[in-house]
């Protein structure tokens, strides 16, 4: 994913700008200006450095040293090596740029401009980068990135010079969501994407816990089936203290008042026979959990009990 130099002599350049100066009459002479010796100095420098930099592809500060000797000596020849500089770089419609300024002026000679025209051509195999920059939290989250060749895995934090176009930064890591963004990148841009990826709410008891989740259920069962047990005897005893409210509205003759009392107590009744069942459906299968439970054995597909929370609820499953 980095970029390809189509030129790859900068050293050489570089140095047939200064053998260009040297053999003229005066850099002053040839391009109205007059440098100190100085100056002539600090330009040599920056032409060297320049040279260096774009040797190892570092485009950018090559082009600010290139940049540098131009407001010494604005040589034509240094131009036409900025402008390969950025098409070597991805930069194909600033290399233009840089071109078209040296074949448009009228101070250029002939020899120059057919330079300039002959790099030009080149251009056609000028591929447009961009910059991306990805970080990923947790820190240990692996990081594939996407483009038009496929998809490959990358070291996150990545910051590298990509083919300018559609991306896609998609990161896993263990009990995390994954996550993935889609990246639309123009030519010289440079984008900055953090991808932060969530906690998994995913838990399989009986894989976490093995026996002591089923024990813990178990006893979760058992202690609901008594609550229930608890409420059933609790209506046991409103229904005594009801029988004792009918005999005395009926002593009373109050009729509506027994009415209502029977109408309660008919409610109650099967309030209280789905307490008991259900107290007692829970106790027997906390029970049965429990021994089935017992033991060291591995959770594959044998008797347990598992709990999933996810983000669209919560569920629950019994093997037997």
């Amino acid at each position: 994913m980095s970029t390809r130099c189509w030129t790859c002599r900068s050293s050489v350049v570089m140095w047939s700008i200064l053998g260009f100066l040297a053999v003229t009459s005066s850099a002053a002479t040839a391009f109205a200006q007059n440098p100190t010796a100085e100056e002539m100095e600090a330009f040599e420098g920056h032409i060297e450095r320049g040279g260096k930099l774009l040797d190892d592809e570092e485009f950018e500060a090559a082009i600010e040293e290139l940049n540098l000797a131009r407001q010494i000596v604005d040589h034509p020849r240094i131009a036409i090596r900025v402008a390969e500089a950025y098409g070597d770089w991805g930069r194909c419609s600033l290399a233009e740029e840089e071109f078209q300024l040296v074949l448009d002026s009228e101070e250029v000679d002939d020899d120059t401009i057919e330079i300039a025209k002959e790099r030009m051509a080149r251009l056609e195999d000028c591929v447009a980068m961009a910059h991306l920059s990805v970080s990923c939290t947790p820190g240990e989250a692996r990081l594939f990135v996407e483009g038009d060749d496929g998809e490959e895995q990358v070291d996150c934090p990545f910051d590298g010079d990509v083919v300018a176009g559609t991306w896609k930064a998609r990161a896993t890591a263990p009990d995390h969501e994954e996550i993935a963004k889609t990246i639309e990148l123009q030519e010289g841009e440079h984008r900055q994407v953090q991808l932060v990826l969530e906690k998994s709410l995913d838990i399989d008891v009986a894989q976490k816990g093995g026996a002591d989740w089923r024990s813990l259920a178990a006893y979760g069962a058992m202690g609901t089936g008594a609550a229930l047990l608890v409420g059933g005897g609790l209506l046991d005893r409103r229904a005594g203290q009801r029988v004792t409210e009918m005999a005395e509205a009926r002593d009373e003759g109050d009729l509506s008042r027994v009415e209502q009392l029977e109408s309660d107590a008919r409610s109650a009744r099967i309030t209280n026979i789905a307490l008991y069942a259900g107290g007692l459906t829970l106790i027997a299968g906390g029970v049965a959990l429990y021994f089935v439970g017992g033991g060291e054995s591995e959770m594959t597909e044998e008797p347990g009990f598992s709990l999933q929370l996810a983000p669209g609820g919560i569920s629950t499953r019994i093997r037997w």
